[in-house]
C-alpha cells in the first residue's frame, strides 16, 4: 500500500504499516476515528504519563482499536493527498530557538553560537529530542513554568 492514499479495509482484514523510509512517524487515519475515552479532550496517548489512548501505553501486538461510528461521506478508495499539501520529510531540518522569558538580553547570541555546534539525534518522540555535541552551558536565570518547547537540562552532562 502506498502512502497518502485512501484504501478500503474490510472487517477482519489486517493492515500492516512498515518502517518509515523518510520522516519520523507514520499516521493512520480511520473513518469514524479511534473510539477511546477522551482525556482532556483528546483521544491520543501520552505514554510518559500513562494516560489516554487505549490503555495509557504504546500499542502492542494483539491490541484491538475500537472504531467510532462511520460518518456519512462518499467512499473514495484511491483518493490521495496531493504533493502540494504534504509536508516535506527527510534531509536537513532547521529548528528555530527563541530565548525564554527568563533569559538575559545577551543570552540569545551566546545560545545561538552553542547550538550551531550540536545536532539532534534519532532519540526523539513527539515530546522532545536529544541533542548531540558539546554540553550547553546555561546562565542562571529565574525559574519559570514552560508552556512552549524548551531546552532543558537533563541530568549531568546531557542536554
Amino acid at each position: 500500500m502506498g502512502t497518502w492514499t485512501a484504501y478500503r479495509v474490510r472487517a477482519g482484514q489486517q493492515v500492516s504499516v512498515g518502517r518509515a523510509r523518510s520522516g519520523a512517524r507514520s499516521y493512520l487515519a480511520v473513518r469514524g476515528g479511534i473510539d477511546t475515552t477522551p482525556f482532556l479532550g483528546s483521544r491520543s496517548t501520552y505514554t510518559a504519563a500513562g494516560i489516554g489512548g487505549l490503555s495509557g501505553g504504546p500499542l502492542v501486538a494483539g491490541d484491538a482499536l475500537p472504531i467510532g461510528a462511520e460518518v456519512a461521506s462518499p467512499e473514495r478508495p484511491g483518493a490521495h493527498i496531493g504533493a502540494g499539501l504534504r509536508q516535506a520529510s527527510g534531509g536537513r531540518v532547521t529548528v528555530r530557538v527563541v530565548p525564554g522569558l527568563g533569559a538575559r538580553p545577551y543570552e540569545g547570541q551566546r545560545l545561538a553560537r552553542q547550538l550551531a555546534r550540536v545536532s539532534m539525534t534519532a532519540q526523539a518522540d513527539r515530546i522532545g529530542c536529544r541533542l548531540d555535541g558539546p554540553p550547553l552551558t546555561f546562565v542562571e536565570s529565574m525559574s519559570l513554568p514552560t508552556v512552549l518547547p524548551t531546552i532543558q537540562r537533563h541530568g549531568t552532562g546531557t542536554h
